[in-house]
């Protein structure tokens, strides 16, 4: 009888523990449960949301064109091709409208905010001929960020100081474009053709430059910190002074670039050609080099402490390269076999006197 009512008792208190167990499980479990229908609404009311601005700015299209009909007008009525300050602002006010949204293309909304809008009126307005006095104060007023100009023709476009921040411009045609002082960060630039494009002072910082041909482009005191390069043509490119912190050149043709002075601070040169490229005074600071090209690479007078190396005599074949100034570096810095991130690497380290 003992025994069974020692058995009932730890019965009860098993129960008992069970059912506490499930009450504070049940709060937990149902909010994971709830999560993946919670997630897929606000997916939805999101949706929804982009839906509706695209809809309403597919309305304002009327609105583009009169306003366009109205600067041709004025600008044939005008020997000097000059447009008035009231035209000026309209065009400002209405670009300001005109923000980047998600907008349908095929079946489906796109994934990144442009302005098909913006992206229009930019190139029709640098299009109309017009007296660079009048066009120099649309670039300097009027916001084109986030124009949608893919594959747009702006080949020799005057776009000195212009705004196209978040612009998407993949496989747009810029060659020997002016877009000097212009601000280009977080744009899309992807195989983009920048040939002997003017970008002195640009800021082109965190754009993605994949694939993107920059032969011969002035480049000199621009900002490209933590900009994408993979895979570009930077061929004969003046970056003397440029900021280069972070961005990743990985694969990239620096062939006889001039980079005197830039900052490169943990720049990736992984597997980068720089044969005759000018390194002189740069800060190299923690870059990576490995299996980089350095055949005749200028590393007079350059920062080169940390830099991450391929190989454990690299030193001695900085002779081999025709590296300039090579003794020297070799008699400043030794090699340390650092493994330290649990991955196998080179450092060079400067040798304390």
């Amino acid at each position: 009888m003992k025994a069974n009512k020692s058995l009932l008792i730890g019965i009860l208190i098993g129960a008992s523990l069970a059912g506490l167990a499930g009450y504070l499980c049940i709060p937990r479990m149902a909010k994971q449960w709830s999560k993946p229908l919670i997630q897929e609404q606000q997916k939805q009311i999101t949706e929804q949301a982009e839906m509706i601005e695209y809809l309403r700015q597919s309305g304002l299209g009327s609105l583009l064109s009169d306003l366009l009909k109205k600067v041709e007008d004025e600008l044939a009525q005008n020997q000097h091709r000059q447009l008035s300050e009231g035209t000026i602002d309209q065009i400002k006010a209405l670009s300001y409208t005109f923000k980047p949204y998600k907008y349908v293309d095929g079946d489906s909304l796109m994934k990144r905010k442009v302005s098909p809008e913006r992206g229009q009126l930019l190139l029709m307005l640098s299009g109309m001929n017009m007296d660079s006095v009048s066009f120099n104060s649309i670039l300097r007023t009027v916001s084109f960020a986030g124009a949608d100009l893919r594959e747009a023709d702006l080949k020799l476009a005057h776009l000195r100081g212009v705004d196209l921040s978040g612009a998407d411009l993949q496989g747009a045609d810029l060659s020997e474009a002016d877009l000097e002082g212009a601000n280009l960060k977080a744009a899309n630039l992807w195989g983009a053709n920048l040939q002997q494009a003017h970008l002195h002072g640009a800021n082109v910082m965190r754009s993605d430059l994949r694939w993107a041909n920059l032969n011969g482009a002035d480049l000199h005191q621009a900002e490209l910190h933590e900009s994408d390069l993979t895979s570009a043509q930077l061929r004969k490119v003046d970056l003397h002074g440029a900021v280069l912190q972070w961005a990743d050149f990985t694969s990239a043709f620096l062939n006889e670039s001039d980079l005197t002075g830039a900052d490169m601070f943990r720049v990736t040169l992984r597997r980068a050609q720089l044969p005759g490229t000018n390194l002189s005074n740069a800060n190299l600071t923690l870059a990576n080099l490995v299996e980089a090209n350095l055949d005749g690479t200028n590393f007079q007078g350059a920062n080169l402490n940390d830099i991450v190396i391929g190989q454990q005599d690299w030193l001695s074949q900085l002779d081999d390269w025709k590296i300039p100034d090579a003794k020297s570096i070799q008699d400043s810095f030794r090699i340390v076999d650092e493994t330290s991130t649990g991955v196998h690497l080179y450092q060079l380290k400067k040798i304390k006197k």
